[in-house]
C-alpha cells in the first residue's frame, strides 16, 4: 500500500473471532486503532483520521457508534459485523444504518473480509 489505511476497529478485543481478524489486517499493512466500546472508538475517532470503521453489532458498538461517527464525518466508510446477516439487510435503512455502511455476517472467513476491507479502502482512497 502507498498511503498507510488508518482503520478504526471497534470490537471486543476478547472475542475469539477477532483476533484473527485483526491479525489478518495487520498482516496486510493496516495502521489499526482498537477501542472495545463506543466512548473510547469515538476519543480515538477524534484523535486521528481514519479511512474505515469496523465495528459489531455488541454492546453500545453498532449502530449507536455508527450513528455518532456519521454526525462527525457523514461519508465515512463503515463495515458493520453482524450476527443477523441478511436479515439486517433487509430492514429500512432510513434511520438505521449510514449510507456509506457496509454489512457483513459475522460468520464470513477472515479471508473475504479482507477482501472486502480492501475494496472499501480502495473506494475511500480513490475518491480523495
Amino acid at each position: 500500500m502507498d498511503e498507510m489505511i488508518r482503520l478504526l476497529v471497534a470490537l471486543d478485543p476478547e472475542d475469539p473471532e477477532v483476533l484473527p481478524l485483526l491479525e489478518g489486517l495487520i498482516l496486510a499493512g493496516y495502521a489499526i486503532s482498537l477501542a472495545r466500546d463506543r466512548q473510547r472508538a469515538l476519543e480515538k475517532f477524534r484523535a486521528s483520521p481514519h479511512h474505515l470503521v469496523i465495528t459489531d453489532d455488541g454492546n453500545d458498538r453498532g449502530t449507536p457508534l455508527l450513528a455518532a461517527i456519521q454526525a462527525l464525518a457523514p461519508r465515512l466508510p463503515a463495515l458493520l459485523l453482524t450476527h443477523e446477516g441478511v436479515v439486517l439487510l433487509l430492514t429500512p435503512r432510513e434511520g438505521n444504518l449510514p449510507p456509506a455502511c457496509t454489512v457483513a455476517s459475522r460468520t464470513t472467513s477472515v479471508a473475504d473480509l479482507l477482501v472486502l476491507v480492501k475494496s472499501i479502502c480502495q473506494r475511500t482512497t480513490r475518491k480523495r
